[in-house]
């Protein structure tokens, strides 16, 4: 794979592309590895804007998310209408725990329970994501700083978590730099 310093500065783009569609009062809603292209320059291109909602000339026509393993939990009871950005922050941290090499399925196991074929469809929330000790245990030493980003990003209340794309960004750069200073 690519080093750690290339993939995050890809996942930072992501957050910056997400910030200016937030700030547009666009929601993406379906951030997962399959919606996010990189070019041979390393930059990220987020794409499939199926499932938008909000305000801009990109929102999407489907009024469901769909992507439930990556869907935050809130979403499951919120309407369409009331996406924020913290649905979009959500799959961002779910997707950094797959870049880093934490399963996912195995995360989703504490939000979700067994999920399997069109059972994901209607699951209903009932767990808690990881600890951020669990998933520094799955990665590899040089993603362990992130665990905390993950946590944060994908905590059971998004009130406690990142209020912009641009904090979660801020916070990625501060905590490599820091690890980096470690090492």
């Amino acid at each position: 794979g690519k080093p750690i310093h290339v993939v995050l500065e890809v996942v930072k783009r992501l957050l910056e592309q997400l910030g200016y569609i937030h700030a547009s009062g666009v929601f993406h809603r379906d951030i997962k590895s399959n919606n996010v292209l990189v070019t041979p320059d390393e930059r990220a291109r987020l794409v499939d804007f199926g499932s938008s909602t909000g305000d801009g000339p990109l929102v999407g026509l489907t009024n469901f998310f769909c992507s439930r393993l990556n869907q935050a939990p809130e979403a499951l009871y919120l309407a369409a209408s009331d996406a924020q950005p913290a649905f979009d922050i959500y799959q961002t941290g779910i997707l950094l725990m797959e870049i880093a090499g934490a399963s996912t399925q195995w995360a989703m196991q504490y939000v979700l329970g067994p999920v399997n074929g069109s059972q994901a469809r209607y699951c209903q929330f009932y767990g808690r994501m990881p600890s951020e000790m669990e998933i520094a245990a799955r990665l590899p030493e040089e993603w362990t700083a992130l665990a905390a980003v993950i946590v944060k990003a994908t905590g059971e209340r998004p009130e406690h978590g990142y209020a912009s794309s641009q904090e979660m960004r801020q916070d990625i750069a501060r905590r490599v730099l820091t690890q980096a200073v470690d090492h």
